[in-house]
């Protein structure tokens, strides 16, 4: 299992698509922790908007999933704040969002890379 690293305290990702007539759009922001555990993603006790935190945590594990296929993880994820927008805001937006914001973390990426 490779363990996730604390690359920065607090990251954040601003998720939006021009959809033709409208948008999608999701903000999120997790923090990292190391854990001697499986990886766990879990929910701020403040979070806003929580109905979309599955959709969230899915596509955490999704977007680990298409970068290392098949591998396992220790750590803790949490998702500390979920910014949602009245109009463009939907589950999908969320998933996507997460998805993106764990493919766009290259120092991440690295220190949980499987050795080859």
């Amino acid at each position: 299992m490779k363990q996730l690293q604390p690359i920065e305290t607090v990251l954040s990702y601003d998720y939006t698509r021009h959809l033709g007539p409208r948008f999608d759009s999701a903000g999120i922001k997790i923090e990292i922790l190391p854990s001697n555990t499986s990886l766990e993603v879990i929910a701020d006790p403040n979070l806003r908007n929580p109905e979309y935190f599955e959709a969230a945590k899915r596509g955490v594990f999704e977007g680990l999933e298409l970068i290392f296929p098949n591998e396992k993880f220790t750590g803790k994820i949490i998702i500390r704040d979920l910014i949602a927008h009245e109009v463009h805001s939907s589950e999908v937006a969320f998933l996507r969002g997460a998805k993106a914001l764990v493919a766009s973390i290259p120092g991440l990426l690295a220190e949980i890379r499987p050795k080859a």
